[in-house]
Formats: C-alpha cells, sequence, structure tokens
C-alpha cells in the first residue's frame, strides 16, 4: 500500500475518486465507469453489480406509474444510453 499514491486516501462518492486520479492524486480507485468516463480515465471492469428497489406492498398502488414507466422502452433506451448501465432487468418483478 505505501507504494500506491493516493492508498490511504477515502472520499465519499466514485466522481471524486475519479478527480484524485486525474490529478494525479491517486494512481487507481475502485469505482463506476461512468465516472471513469466523465474523468477520462482507463476503467477495467471486474463485475456487474446489479440494483434493485425493494419496497412494501402496501406502497405498490402509490408507485405503480414508477414502476410501470421503468419497463417502458423509453426508459430502457435512456438507461443504456448512460456509460457503464444496462437495462436487461430493468422493470422486472420479483415476487417475495
Amino acid at each position: 500500500g505505501d507504494r500506491i499514491t493516493g492508498y490511504d486516501k477515502i472520499v465519499k462518492t466514485h466522481s471524486e475518486a475519479a478527480s484524485l486520479i486525474e490529478s494525479g492524486k491517486a494512481d487507481a480507485a475502485l469505482g463506476l465507469q461512468a465516472a471513469a468516463h466523465q474523468h477520462r480515465l482507463d476503467f477495467i471492469p471486474l463485475f456487474e453489480e446489479r440494483y434493485d428497489l425493494v419496497l412494501p406492498r402496501e406502497n405498490e398502488k402509490t408507485l405503480l406509474p414508477l414502476l410501470d414507466y421503468l419497463q417502458t422502452a423509453t426508459f430502457r433506451t435512456e438507461l443504456n444510453a448512460l456509460t457503464g448501465y444496462n437495462s436487461l432487468h430493468s422493470g422486472e418483478q420479483i415476487p417475495l
């Protein structure tokens, strides 16, 4: 760790980590592809991370417009246009 510039630095956001690398204050960091892209950095993917929206059944009716939108082609197109995001499972409902 002593030979890696910035190893001792702790930041709160992926963009802040990318900014440290861009400015030469760090050699590398774990982060999002979007942050690396924004700061014109190289990016090596290590894994894909899936995000799920979990909500109580009683809130489902209130959030139905949002849940419906997550399944539209428009949303998927917009999401796929963002660097590093994948809409493959967008809108998929998983009953618990």
